[in-house]
């Protein structure tokens, strides 16, 4: 089961990774509704380099599942940084799920941009639940190892 939603949790993040490499390179398959707006301008133009570096935090978050989920398959040394890390990774995720309560979140204030509509349906609640799935994946891995 738990191995099942690592490489669910890897395979999306993985997809997601390659997704802003795409963007990085000039791709433009859903970049109007992936950025936020404020009064019908993005709020900020990533330019290749930043987005390459998300795309490469990404890529990490899937690692980082994969080897909490296949535990025996990575070296323990890996395997105790990958829980302190999945743990941060959940938090993190948990908190971009809740949002800064202007722009990003369940609770955010601007509503009815196309990125709003998109983060209220897709965005956050995969942030929410990708999140609480690190945080099963991390404390499954301490309950069963005591």
């Amino acid at each position: 089961m738990m191995q099942r939603l690592a490489l669910l949790l890897g395979t999306a993040f993985t997809g997601l990774s390659l997704l802003h490499v795409f963007w990085a390179f000039g791709g433009k398959l859903m970049i109007g509704s992936a950025i936020p707006e404020a009064h019908g301008k993005p709020l900020f133009r990533p330019g290749m380099g930043i987005t390459l570096v998300v795309a490469l935090i990404l890529a990490g978050f899937s690692a980082v599942a994969l080897s909490l989920g296949y535990e025996s398959q990575v070296p323990s040394v890996w395997f105790r940084s990958s829980r302190i890390l999945g743990g941060l990774i959940g938090v993190v995720l948990l908190v971009r799920a809740v949002g800064e309560f202007r722009y990003v979140g369940f609770f955010k204030q601007v509503t009815g941009t196309s990125f709003a509509v998109y983060d209220t349906w897709l965005f956050s609640p995969f942030c929410l639940l990708s999140g609480c799935g690190f945080l099963l994946l991390v404390f499954q891995q301490s309950l069963w190892k005591q």
